[in-house]
C-alpha cells in the first residue's frame, strides 16, 4: 500500500502539531511545579526568618553588623533619630534588656558602632 504525496505531508503536519502539542503540555506542566516549588522555598525562608527575629526580639540582641531593619524589628522604634540622612542615623534606646541606655549609629543602613548611655541617661541633644 502506497501513501500519496497529499497523505504524507497531511501525516507530517499531524505529527508536527502533536509533537508541538506535547512539548507545550510538558512546558506549562514543568512551569506550573517550579512555580509551587518557589512559592513553598519563598514561604519556608519567610518563616524562617521570622522565627529568626521572634528569637531576636526575645533576646535583644544588639551585635556588630546587624542591618536597621534588624535592630529595628528587634528593638522597635527608637526613643531618638538623631542626623537623619541617606548615609548615617543615630538611634537611642533609653532602655535594652542587656545593655541599658544604648546609643547606635549606623552608616547606609549597618550599625557600625554602638555606645553605653549608662541605665538613667537622658536623651542625647540632636548635633
Amino acid at each position: 500500500m502506497r501513501i500519496d504525496p497529499i497523505e504524507q505531508k497531511v501525516l507530517k503536519a499531524v505529527g508536527i502539531t502533536l509533537a508541538v502539542v506535547i512539548v507545550l503540555a510538558a512546558g506549562v506542566a514543568l512551569t506550573g511545579r517550579y512555580r509551587v516549588f518557589t512559592d513553598n522555598k519563598r514561604a519556608q525562608e519567610q518563616r524562617e526568618y521570622e522565627q529568626e527575629m521572634a528569637r531576636l526580639m526575645e533576646e535583644e540582641l544588639i551585635t556588630e553588623g546587624m542591618t536597621l531593619g534588624v535592630v529595628q524589628a528587634t528593638l522597635g522604634p527608637p526613643d531618638s533619630i538623631m542626623g537623619i540622612g541617606e548615609l548615617s542615623q543615630a538611634w537611642y534606646y533609653q532602655n535594652t534588656r542587656n545593655y541599658g541606655a544604648v546609643l547606635l549609629r549606623f552608616e547606609r543602613d549597618l550599625l557600625v558602632n554602638f555606645e553605653r548611655q549608662g541605665p538613667q541617661m537622658e536623651i542625647p541633644p540632636p548635633h
